[in-house]
C-alpha cells in the first residue's frame, strides 16, 4: 500500500490502494474492500444520588459491558447506594469485542438528612394544641407534614398543632437542596377529659299518662359506657342509654344515672320532672242569648293544678280574660266563637263554644190618657220588632190594686180599684227566640171621679124612659 500517512475509512466503504509487484516496473491496481467497526460511544444511566436512595439497576449502550465502581467490579447489575460511602466514586464500563473500548465517569453519592421530630413526651390535655419540631433545622430544606389538616401550617419545620381531642400521629418528610429526604413520625397522646354526663328529659313538666323520655349524654372518659337507672318512687330501672318510663301517679318524681366507663371511672347526674293532671273543661258546645243580655261563661274546670293559667279568646268578651270566668258582650248580633284554654304546666286542654247573640224584640206604649178611679182606661202596645209567635205580659207597680181584663194581649183594660196617686205599668214582650224586652208608661196620677151636686129649683128636663 503505497504511503505511510493513515486512512480514515467509514463502515463498508471500498478503498483503493496501488500495490506494486516486487521486479515488477509496471504497477498494478488491486481493489480491497473493509468492514470497519465503529469505535462505540458509551453511555450509561448512573448518576448522582443520595445514600438512602433506592437500588438502580446499571444500564450502558451498547449493552454488553461490564461495570466496576472504584475499581471493583460489580458482581450484578444492581447498585444499591446504601453500600457506597458517601462522597465522589468512579464509574467503568469495560466493552469487550472487535473494538473494545472503555467509558469512565464520576458520580456523587449524598448523605441523606436524618429526620427526627421532638414534641410533648406526655400526654396533653383534651382539646388542646402543642407544637411539634423537625430536625434537621437547615435554611433551604423542605418540611412537609401530615396530617395536614390537624397543623395550623404543615409546612414550617416547627408546626403546631390543632385543638386535639384524640391520640394522633404526626409524620414529616425533609427534603434537602440534593432532593435527597427522610421520614419521622411522633405519636402526640391525649388525654381523656374527665368523664361527666348529663340527663336529657323531654321536658320538666310532663303530662299524665304521656312518658318521661331520658337520654344519658356522656363525654370524656374512655368507651365503652355502661348506665345505670333509678327512680325515686315505682321502682323504675333501665341499663340503655336512652330509656323513657310512664309514671301511674302526678307529682315530682325524680330519675338519675350512673355512668361507667371502661377505666372504671363514674359520673353521676339527677333530674326532677313534675308530672302534671291534663285538665278537664266542661263548657257548652252553642249557647244562644238575647241581645243586650248578660252572659257570664263559668265552665267546670277540674286537673288544673295549683297554678293554672286560663286564656279566653273572643271578639267579643270583656277583661279581664285570663280568669276562670269571662263576661260576654252581646250588645250586637251574630254568631261569636269563644274558646278557653287552661294550662296547668305543659299540660292544657282547650275547648270552644259558639255564642248566638239574638235580636231582641222592641215594641212601644202609646200614651195612656184619662186614668180614673173606677173606670177601665185602655192601655195600647205596638210591635216593632221580632219574631213571632208572641207573648205579652201587662204588669203594675206594687201598691196599685187594680184589674186587667186581660194582661196577655197587647191591647188590654185596666180598671183602678184603689185612690193610690201614682201608677205605673209595664208591657214585657217575648218572641219565639225567648228574647224579651220590656217598657213601661212612667208614672201616672190617678184621678177621682168629680161629684155632681143637684141644685134645688132648678128645673130638669128629662126624656122618656130614662132614669132620673
Amino acid at each position: 500500500i503505497l504511503g505511510t500517512t493513515p486512512i480514515s475509512v467509514n463502515n463498508n466503504q471500498v478503498f483503493y490502494a496501488s500495490v506494486v509487484g516486487v521486479g515488477t516496473i509496471c504497477p498494478k491496481i488491486v481493489t480491497l474492500t473493509f468492514n470497519v467497526t465503529p469505535t462505540p460511544v458509551i453511555t450509561t444511566n448512573i448518576d448522582n444520588m443520595c445514600s438512602n436512595g433506592e437500588a438502580v439497576v446499571m444500564t450502558g449502550n451498547p449493552g454488553g459491558g461490564t461495570f466496576s465502581i472504584d475499581g471493583v467490579l460489580s458482581s450484578g447489575l444492581s447498585l444499591d447506594p446504601s453500600t457506597l460511602s458517601v462522597g465522589n466514586h468512579t464509574l467503568t464500563y469495560i466493552l469487550n469485542g472487535t473494538c473494545p473500548a472503555t467509558f469512565r465517569d464520576t458520580f456523587e453519592t449524598y448523605q441523606k438528612p436524618t429526620a427526627s421530630i421532638s414534641g410533648p413526651t406526655s400526654p396533653i390535655t383534651y382539646n388542646t394544641s402543642t407544637q411539634l419540631i423537625a430536625q434537621p433545622n437547615v435554611t433551604g430544606y423542605t418540611y412537609k407534614w401530615e396530617p395536614a389538616t390537624s397543623l395550623v401550617n404543615n409546612t414550617i419545620y416547627n408546626p403546631t398543632t390543632v385543638d386535639l381531642i384524640q391520640t394522633s400521629q404526626f409524620c414529616v418528610t425533609i427534603t434537602d437542596n440534593h432532593s435527597c429526604s427522610d421520614d419521622a413520625c411522633i405519636t402526640v397522646e391525649v388525654a381523656a377529659p374527665q368523664l361527666a354526663v348529663k340527663i336529657k328529659a323531654n321536658g320538666a313538666n310532663v303530662c299524665s299518662g304521656n312518658p318521661v323520655i331520658l337520654t344519658s349524654l356522656n363525654t370524656g372518659g374512655v368507651g365503652p359506657y355502661s348506665d345505670e337507672w333509678a327512680s325515686s318512687r315505682e321502682n323504675f330501672s333501665s341499663t340503655l342509654e336512652n330509656t323513657q318510663h310512664t309514671p301511674t301517679a302526678t307529682g315530682t318524681i325524680s330519675y338519675s344515672v350512673t355512668v361507667t366507663d371502661s377505666q372504671n371511672k363514674t359520673a353521676s347526674d339527677q333530674v326532677t320532672i313534675e308530672i302534671n293532671d291534663v285538665p278537664t273543661v266542661i263548657l257548652d258546645k252553642e249557647l244562644s242569648v238575647c241581645q243586650g243580655s248578660t252572659l257570664t261563661l263559668s265552665p267546670t274546670i277540674t286537673g288544673q293544678g295549683a297554678t293554672p293559667v286560663y286564656e279566653w279568646i273572643g271578639t267579643n268578651l270583656n277583661a279581664p280574660t285570663d280568669a276562670a270566668s269571662v263576661n260576654v258582650n252581646t250588645s250586637n248580633t251574630g254568631v261569636y266563637p269563644i274558646s278557653l284554654t287552661v294550662k296547668n304546666g305543659a299540660c292544657s286542654t282547650k275547648e270552644t263554644i259558639g255564642v248566638t247573640v239574638v235580636q231582641s224584640p222592641v215594641a212601644e206604649i202609646d200614651t195612656v190618657r184619662g186614668l180614673c178611679y173606677g173606670i177601665p182606661v185602655q192601655l195600647n202596645a205596638t210591635v216593632i220588632k221580632g219574631t213571632a209567635p208572641f207573648n205579652h205580659k201587662w204588669t203594675k207597680d206594687a201598691g196599685n190594686d187594680g184589674t186587667f181584663n186581660n194582661p196577655n194581649r197587647e191591647d188590654p183594660t185596666f180598671t183602678a180599684n184603689v185612690l193610690s196617686p201614682l201608677y205605673r205599668f209595664t208591657y214585657t214582650l217575648t218572641d219565639s227566640t225567648g228574647c224579651s224586652t220590656s217598657v213601661n208608661t212612667g208614672l201616672l196620677t190617678l184621678n177621682a171621679i168629680p161629684e155632681a151636686e143637684i141644685v134645688q129649683g132648678t128645673n130638669i128636663s128629662t126624656c122618656v124612659n130614662e132614669n132620673n
